[in-house]
This record gives structure tokens, sequence and C-alpha cells, in this order.
């Protein structure tokens, strides 16, 4: 079930608090080595999740104002060059924080939770600007907690830990990961078979996900899938996301197969995470 609205600011508390209590953990050496997240160091990695809180405030005090255009410097872009986009941002984040990077994450995400504060039940479905297309401050928010909660799974990955989502950060993850597929969705030629498959989440009503050649859809689609993965919310998220591949999800023992096996294997060809 989706999480309510109002409950999303505590969510956003919560994650930041245990990214927080992560980065506090750190030695300043730590911050120099390499993260699990492409070329980034640690401290890239924590200046990025520190610099979107101020980012993602403007965003929303844009919106509040009616305003869904790109701010100056920023445009609409998918895929690649999002990616590109987002990893320029980040080399330089560091250089942005001299204060380092948990009082900066601190600071910026207090003024990240004033403007939340001020939301009324009826501002979560206005129209937001985000990169990869105008969407909801609901859609936004839980961008907010997705960054938060996979890049600290990311770092501690990168730690040799026994990394884990939140219970209620899988939850809320479980709803953005529908507007998640849209953006990853990659077109195939003309004549690509159709792929039906459904997702048997445990704690979640499931979902059923329908893979056409130009555009994917979802449950109001009717067809019988030909593929079904049962699992449980957190593999769910962390297999759609790009952080668990399909080997060592079914190995884990918490993913597993009914059906077309090679339609499994292959669907995140489709789905290349940003």
């Amino acid at each position: 079930m989706s999480l309510e609205d109002v409950r999303l600011p505590s969510v956003v508390e919560e994650e930041t608090r245990l990214f927080l209590e992560l980065l506090e953990e750190l030695s300043p050496g730590d911050f120099s080595a390499a993260s699990s997240v492409g070329d980034w160091t640690r401290r890239d990695l924590a200046a990025h999740v520190a610099g979107s809180a101020r980012t993602y405030a403007g965003w929303i005090e844009r919106g509040l104002d009616g305003v869904t255009d790109p701010p100056p410097g920023r445009s609409f872009v998918r895929g690649q060059a999002a990616t590109d986009a987002i990893a320029a941002r980040a080399g330089s984040a560091g250089e942005a924080f001299p204060e380092g990077p948990v009082v900066a994450l601190s600071e910026l995400s207090a003024g990240l939770a004033t403007v939340l504060a001020r939301l009324g039940p009826e501002d979560y479905s206005r129209p937001v600007f985000h990169p990869t297309g105008v969407t909801s401050i609901r859609n936004l928010v839980r961008f907010r907690i997705a960054e938060l909660a996979l890049h600290r799974w990311d770092m501690e990955t990168g730690l040799g830990r026994d990394a884990h989502l939140s219970e209620v950060a899988a939850e809320v993850l479980y709803d953005w990961s529908i507007h998640w597929l849209q953006i990853c969705f990659t077109p195939a030629e003309a004549g690509t078979p159709t792929a039906v498959y459904r997702f048997d989440i445990e704690g979640q009503p499931g979902l059923k996900v329908v893979v056409l050649p130009d555009q994917v859809l979802f449950d109001e689609v009717e067809a019988e899938p030909g593929t079904t993965f049962v699992l449980d919310a957190e593999i769910y998220v962390l297999f759609v996301a790009g952080r668990v591949s399909y080997d060592d999800a079914v190995a884990s023992g918490r993913m597993r197969v009914e059906g077309d096996g090679a339609a499994a294997r292959s669907f995140r060809d489709r789905f290349p995470s940003l």
C-alpha cells in the first residue's frame, strides 16, 4: 500500500538521520576512498546527497509557485545524459562544501525539512520540475527518499557491510519504482516480442510490467504474465534499482522465478539503471 503523503517528510528525516550516522563513523581518510558508485569517492557521493537537499528544496518552492520549467543551467534529460549530468555535478561537489559533508548534509537537510513542513495535503499533487520530466511533489519527495536510502546502501556495501534498506524506505521505494522503470526504459527495434512480467512482492499488492517495443505499461493492461518474480520488498527495490544483479538476487534465496527464465534474466536489459 502507498504510504500516506503526510508521512513522507518524517521518512526523509529518518533516512537523513541514518545517512548522517553513517558519515559520522567515517574517518577523514575513508572519505577519499572509492565508493561503489562509478568513479565517485565517498566524499563525492556524500556531497551529491548533501547538495541535492538544497536542490530539491528549491524545486519544491518553484513548484509551489507554479513554475515547472527547468531552472537556469538545467534541462530535461533521461538515460545516459542524466547519468553524465549527475556525475559532472558530483565531481565538483566535494569542493563546494569546505565545511565537510556531515555539516553540509545536516544544514542543507534542515532547509529541506523547513520546506516540507509547509506542505499541505493538497500540495503533494502539484506539478514540479525534475530533470527526467515534470512530476508531482509527492514523487519528488519519494526521489529524495530513494537517493538517501540507496546511496546509504551503496556506501555501506562499499565498506564491506551487510547493507539493508529500512523497512519504511522499501515501502516508499515500491511506489517510486514505477516512475523509475519509466525513466530507465529503453525502446527496442520494431517487431521485438512483447514481454509480460509479474512481481509478487511480499507485503505489497504486486505489480505487472508489460514491455512493448516502444513503451512500458503497468497493471492497467489486460495481459497474462509469462514470467513471475516472487521476492521480498527490499530485494525487489534493489533489483529494479540496479543494485543487485539477477544472479545475486536468485542466489540469495530472496527471489524466485516462475515461468520463462530467459525472459526473467533479460528483464533489466530493457531498464538500464541511471
